[in-house]
């Protein structure tokens, strides 16, 4: 028997175990402090020690709220939950740390009701339109181009009824839409088109609904209007020998003032094109990509609709697009060349796609390719015509991008917008190597809880005065500082957020966003080669409600 505790003894202390004795108890509550039973939480962590493991547990909260984790090894841990129609709130960022033998942690945790907006589409008779599509759009920017991207979509039921739960707060447009070719050509009982709440045909004369956290539910009633006699034909040919396309997908979107959003959309078949009535008067683009013959082929129109009278569009798709040129390196340091001469890659090169489009479906590197110092020239695509950002890095130097040449002539970025005519076979890419290294610290007065990490730092570049600057983020550790890579010189904008990175869309370069958080932010104009270091206030993660949208 002592032979077998003295064994036991042992196992117990082996190098990289360790006692699974700590224990988590979580009470989620709503904003009011009423218990919510049924709430999945997730734990995700790792063990500290000699070897490190990855742990995960889940379970259900009981008609209490209350959720018991137990045998849990020292380490950190981050916390998930949601329940139906709730989520964790947003500036609740929950890490917790097991520390020493039999530690034991109680948490609360509140979950936050989802905006909902919900009502009836009916026609001018007050008739319920079924299978109407009603959408929520939201104001939104890329790389400072203001956008309108769709956030939650519904079909109305057999009562005209929709209902869609929204993600996170902000500032939403409502559209419901149904048009003819929802039912069997030309028999439609009524003719139909599209309407924004309160009861606009276009979007900048709509009213938008700001949504928030634990609001009742929305209820609002679109009227659809009896649809403008327009008639848009477009027939879509595709290839080198311009045949007409039968598997091509396409978007029709509206154009008002800088903002664009889809009406309809879809796929051809037996007709090489679509044609749609009772769309609004205005101004429209047409977005087509083959995906079948000539996968890849792409074309962007402009059409007018006027009333009483059909518009006919010809669309003639075109090759993918072609990128080529030379790298330049403009005073590269000794070392940087000693260490890179025999290298294969000492250069590499990417486009990366900015945003989500029609032809992209998401942002993501496109193309890279690995160059060496005898031969800087790079050949890369084919891409489809959407915005790119070129990159460069060099092995054992801190590289960016200080200029790019087409055809000999400056462009005003590193961003290719490659649905501008081309080609695009001569660029020079003009790549420095003496950037600015920020050191940022926030104060650590300010962190919710000692293990946490204690704030959530950017910093974006000012796109009149800094077309080139690299916008760049970190978490910062629990003592405040806040590693940023090496930047290229000019002007920046800084701001950093208490506890997590925001959830949602937070792009510091639009204006409408840097006015709102302007007592937070901070203007920093950044020489070649300094090593400044600055100091950041966190703005309060509540006082982000609302922006991004």
């Amino acid at each position: 028997m002592r032979a077998l505790l003295a064994l036991l003894t042992l196992t117990a202390a082996l190098p990289g175990q360790q006692p699974k004795d700590g224990k988590i108890a979580f009470a989620v509550q709503d904003s009011a402090g009423n218990p919510i039973g049924g709430a999945l939480i997730l734990l995700r962590g790792s063990t500290t020690g000699e070897v490190s493991k990855e742990v995960m547990r889940h379970g259900v909260s009981d008609a209490g709220g209350v959720l018991r984790f137990e045998n849990l090894a020292n380490g950190y841990y981050r916390v998930e939950s949601h329940a139906a129609g709730r989520q964790l709130d947003p500036s609740d960022e929950v890490q917790i740390q097991i520390e020493g033998p039999k530690a034991s942690v109680s948490r609360g945790l509140r979950l936050l009701r989802r905006p909902v907006v919900t009502g009836r589409v009916i026609n001018e008779l007050g008739v319920p339109v079924f299978n109407a599509q009603v959408e929520l759009l939201r104001r939104s920017t890329n790389e400072g181009k203001a956008t309108v991207v769709s956030q939650g979509q519904a079909s109305t039921d057999d009562r005209g009824v929709f209902r869609i739960a929204v993600q996170e707060p902000g500032r939403y447009w409502v559209k419901a839409s149904a048009t003819e070719a929802s039912f069997p050509r030309g028999s439609a009982p009524l003719p139909t088109g599209v309407v924004l709440h309160p009861g606009s045909p276009d979007l900048l004369g709509a009213l938008p609904l700001d949504l928030r956290w634990d609001q009742p539910e929305v209820r609002i009633d679109l009227a659809l209007p009896r649809a403008p006699r327009t008639n848009l034909i477009v027939a879509i040919v595709s290839g080198p020998d311009q045949r007409p396309c039968t598997r091509c997908r396409y978007s029709l979107e509206r154009v008002e003032g800088p903002y664009s959003y889809p009406i309809v959309g879809g796929n051809t078949s037996n007709r090489p094109g679509f044609d749609y009535r009772g769309i609004p008067v205005g101004d429209y683009r047409i977005y087509v990509e083959d995906y079948d013959r000539h996968r890849g082929w792409w074309a962007v129109a402009e059409a007018g609709l006027a009333e009483g009278g059909a518009t006919e569009v010809l669309v003639a798709t075109r090759p993918p697009v072609m990128l080529a040129g030379r790298v330049v390196l403009e005073e590269p340091p000794a070392k940087v060349l000693e260490q890179n001469r025999e290298r294969e890659d000492a250069v590499s090169i990417s486009v990366n796609g900015v945003g989500r489009t029609f032809f992209s479906g998401g942002p993501e590197a496109i193309q890279h390719l690995t160059l060496s110092l005898d031969d800087l020239r790079f050949q890369l695509g084919p891409e489809p015509p959407e915005r790119f950002q070129l990159q460069v890095y060099v092995q054992h130097g801190n590289a960016y991008v200080a200029g790019v040449r087409r055809q000999g002539r400056a462009l005003e970025s590193s961003m290719l917008d490659l649905a501008e005519p081309g080609p695009w076979t001569d660029l020079e890419v003009r790549v420095r190597f003496d950037p600015a290294n920020l050191q940022i610290r926030v104060p650590v007065e300010n962190a919710l809880d000692p293990a946490t990490q204690v704030a959530w730092v950017a910093l974006t570049p000012d796109p009149q005065t800094n077309p080139f600057g690299k916008p760049a983020e970190s978490m910062c550790s629990p003592d405040g500082g806040c590693r940023l890579p090496p930047s290229p010189p000019g002007r920046y904008w800084a701001i950093a957020v208490a506890g997590a990175k925001p959830p949602g869309s937070l792009d510091l370069r639009d204006p409408e966003v840097r006015t709102k958080l302007k007592a937070w932010g901070r203007q920093l104009d950044l020489q070649p080669g300094e090593n400044p270091a600055v100091e950041l206030q966190p703005v309060p993660a509540k006082q982000l409600a609302g922006l991004g949208g």
